[in-house]
């Protein structure tokens, strides 16, 4: 590390790089709100990625229609708390933003295996298997909207000056974009429904991650998979320089904040 960044990051506060420069920024009320709200995201996160992921594609779909099993070792990477410099809270928030990120990852893309299906995979028989599976994870679909629409739109979002996500604006993008258009209209229905979530869920994360810890990874062996907007992400020895672009500007992506 350049010793003119060893040098600032000593006069970082004791909230340490990510926590301190957010509260610079915004004051300690609506950090504390807005940041100890995203924590409340981790239940509806194992219940989707145990029941749509690891039952719902891993048990039902690979085996009966074929799609590429992925594995959670290449998309959940947890390693950014092994930066020193960081504080116990700056870790903390690394290691839920590798979890949370890296389960939006493997599900979207477990999502769109099965939506990408050829028409000729699609019988009528494979269908009406699939319509009942669907159908069966409403129940868990609105649990995780319910919790989506409170803890993020309705505290996260509101505390951070964070963009709210609808369910509006991505029903109108996947229409556009034919999402499992190869399915019948029943099945079809609920993969959009699923995937809207899924897929919410994802760009939310993405401004929590971009905001709490815009850390690269050190994990680089062949089939990992890390989301897109990490490649605006600060190395290890760029503390410093994080810092003030946080203080600053609340975050490295470009949706910036509201307010």
């Amino acid at each position: 590390m350049p010793e003119d960044s060893v040098m600032k990051n000593e006069k970082v506060s004791y909230w340490g790089h990510i926590l301190g420069a957010h509260i610079k920024r915004i004051g300690y009320m609506r950090t504390g709100l807005g940041g100890g709200a995203m924590y409340l995201c981790i239940p509806p996160l194992i219940v989707g990625y145990v029941v749509l992921s690891a039952v719902f594609i891993q048990r039902l779909i690979v085996p009966l229609y074929g799609t590429k099993r992925l594995f959670w070792k290449d998309f959940v990477i947890i390693d950014r708390q092994r930066i020193e410099e960081l504080t116990f809270f700056d870790k903390f928030n690394c290691m839920f933003c590798g979890f949370a990120n890296g389960i939006c990852v493997i599900v979207n893309k477990e999502i769109d295996g099965l939506a990408n299906l050829p028409a000729e995979d699609m019988s009528t028989m494979k269908s009406v298997v699939l319509t009942f599976y669907c159908v069966m994870l409403f129940p868990v679909h609105f649990f995780i909207e319910f919790c989506f629409q409170i803890i993020f739109n309705s505290v996260v979002a509101v505390c951070m000056g964070m963009h709210k996500e609808g369910p509006s604006a991505t029903v109108k993008v996947l229409q556009e974009a034919n999402y499992a258009g190869a399915f019948h209209p029943i099945p079809r229905f609920f993969i959009r429904m699923h995937k809207n979530i899924v897929l919410r869920f994802a760009v939310s994360l993405e401004q929590i991650e971009s905001a709490w810890c815009p850390l690269v990874h050190f994990e680089k062996r062949k089939g990992v998979v890390y989301p897109e907007h990490h490649k605006t992400f600060f190395g290890p020895d760029q503390l410093a320089e994080m810092h003030e672009l946080l203080s600053e500007k609340g975050t490295v992506s470009a949706r910036k904040p509201l307010y």
